[in-house]
Formats: C-alpha cells, structure tokens, sequence
C-alpha cells in the first residue's frame, strides 16, 4: 500500500516539475531568439548563442536531476571511442527494458 500511495504521489509531482523545467527553459530560450536576430552582428549573434546554449544544458541537467532522484534510471553508454569529448553531438535513444 504505502509503495502504491508513493507512485501516486511521485508521479503527479515529477510531471509538475518536469513541466515547470520545460517552461521556465523554453521561456527563456524563446526570449533569447529574437534578442539574438535583432543586431546582426556575428558577436553579439555568438553571444546569445551561447547563452541558448547554457540555457538548453540548465534544461538537460534538471531533467537529468528530476529522473535520477524520482526513477533512480541507470545509463549505459556505449560507442564513445572515438567521440571527441569537446564537440557537440545529437543523440538518438534506443528506449530498452529490462528487469
């Protein structure tokens, strides 16, 4: 019972969070698009790059933190051997579950 009553809770609680992450990110990566295109100068450009940048990794990280503390998810990485460790990269999931 009291593992049932925690799934209740937990999900309608991760979903609240998970869409206040979305919310608060997606705000202000929206802001940040048309600050960037108003001056187009490839500086100021670079510049709100980067902070859509930051902003999208503060998204990642959350979301990253919200499903480690409410699902405990372990990852496991393969094909990182030739991977340069300072580039940037799309990733595509492959979804698998096991028990």
């Amino acid at each position: 019972m009291v593992k049932l009553l925690t799934h209740f809770l937990r999900i309608p609680i991760f979903i609240f969070l998970f869409v206040l992450n979305t919310s608060f990110h997606g705000t202000l990566v929206s802001l940040c698009a048309p600050i960037k295109f108003v001056i187009p100068l490839s500086g100021w450009r670079r510049f709100w790059g980067r902070v859509s940048y930051w902003i999208s990794g503060g998204f990642i990280i959350t979301n990253n933190f919200l499903l480690k503390e409410f699902y405990h998810l372990e990852w496991d990485i393969e094909g990182l051997v030739n991977l340069r460790t300072d580039g940037t990269y799309l990733l595509s999931t492959t979804h698998l579950f096991t028990t």
